[in-house]
């Protein structure tokens, strides 16, 4: 019996990488940055005036300065160079490059009696600021050759606008990690499609491809494999042309109709039992080279074995600043959960404030316990009784 600790250690000795690649910051958003930005030049580039008003020199201000304007500087570029002398002020807007000469700005609320005659204009200043004053200086912000974003930030909107400040248009990530997901079995129909009696509909990989593609992995959802050692073997073998990491649902256990591992288990994978429920029989290994995780297929045993033994490595790989779900201690308001010697069980739960409380029944094919969960209790050997404290995994976040 393998340990959960064990295992994944075994998933994380393939080496599951994702490759960097340049995208369209419209396609960036939710995306992992695959390396550090820098700045090219300073932000502000100039001296940018911060409010509309008068762009002086401070020592030319006391009381009731008056002041003549020689001209006005507007946002947008500089047609006509226009500097400040000494007993002049500049009408300024904001945005607009603070011009030569001036040190401070007045706002025009604390300025009075501007005439322009069109031949002689003056303005009175009212106020005195410090030198600086209402002015964003060059490289206040940050400065060149500085970084920005550093590499496994995870892309939200403000990120993409900062970007564009800096004038890119595109940026590298390191979102490209391709996973085909793989799911098996006889009885399994796509959603949509009627049922014929004895066939359910195939659930896993919507689930797993939903998560995947939130991650921010590149997702490729392979049509249903029947109980076929054959067909079992050519899809892993296509899907490796493609995919950096495949995901196969169903087939793992030791029954005759488990064929997963009959098309598997020949160097391929390593199939073994790991010291958990539900989600006791698991897989990994390689197959022409690329990753392979082979998951059980009852529901409940795939969404928990895919929480311990994809999810993580997924994100690793991507870059995520955290790999695990977040995880919190809570009471447990639910009847005893017997323990199973040398056994850890996940059971379905549902956060209520500082309580928890278990989802359904235990069965590792219960729709019902699924829908309505949004945690996993973890449970060890010696079991967890109503009051005692629980550790949850909050799978509804993140």
């Amino acid at each position: 019996m393998r340990s959960i600790a064990e295992h994944r250690r075994r998933i994380e000795a393939l080496g599951i990488t994702a490759r960097s690649r340049s995208v369209d910051l419209t396609a960036a958003i939710g995306a992992v940055l695959g390396e550090a930005v820098r700045t090219s030049g300073p932000l502000p580039a100039f001296d940018v005036a911060a409010v509309d008003g008068f762009a002086v020199r401070q020592g030319d201000l006391g009381v009731d300065a008056e002041l003549s304007v020689p001209g006005t500087c507007v946002a947008g570029p500089i047609a006509t160079a226009i500097s400040v002398s000494p007993g002049q002020a500049v009408q300024i807007m904001t945005g607009a490059p603070v011009p030569p000469g001036a040190d401070t700005v007045v706002p025009v609320e604390d300025t009075s009696g501007f005439v322009d005659n069109f031949a002689t204009a003056r303005v009175r200043i009212r106020t005195s600021p410090k030198r600086g004053a209402n002015i964003r200086a060059r490289a206040s912000d940050i400065g060149a050759h500085e970084i920005l974003l550093h590499a496994g930030t995870t892309l939200s909107h403000n990120h993409i606008g900062a970007l564009s400040a800096l004038g890119l248009t595109r940026v590298q990530i390191r979102s490209c990690l391709r996973v085909a997901v793989v799911p098996t079995g006889n009885e399994l129909v796509r959603p949509g499609e009627p049922l014929l009696p004895g066939q359910i509909h195939e659930s896993n990989a919507p689930m797993i491809v939903a998560d995947l593609a939130r991650c921010g992995a590149e997702v490729r959802r392979e049509d249903v494999v029947g109980d076929d050692v054959e067909s079992l073997r050519a899809t892993p073998g296509r899907c490796a042309d493609w995919a950096d990491l495949i995901v196969t649902t169903g087939g793992v256990s030791a029954g005759t109709e488990d064929v997963v591992r009959s098309a598997l288990d020949d160097g391929h994978a390593e199939f073994v039992s790991v010291a958990m429920k539900p989600g006791k029989p698991q897989g990994a290994g390689r197959f022409d080279g690329v990753p392979i995780i082979s998951l059980p297929g009852n529901p409940v045993a795939a969404f928990v074995s895919y929480e311990l033994f994809v999810r993580p490595f997924v994100r690793g790989a991507l870059g995520c600043d955290t790999v695990d779900r977040p995880t919190s201690e809570v009471v447990l308001d639910s009847p005893t959960i017997a323990g199973r010697p040398g056994m850890m069980q996940f059971r379905l739960g549902r956060r209520l404030g500082s309580r928890v409380v278990v989802s359904g029944s235990a069965s590792s094919g219960s729709i019902s316990s699924m829908a309505s969960s949004d945690c996993l209790i973890a449970v060890g050997e010696g079991g967890a009784t109503r009051g005692s404290a629980a550790t949850v995994w909050m799978t509804g976040v993140g």
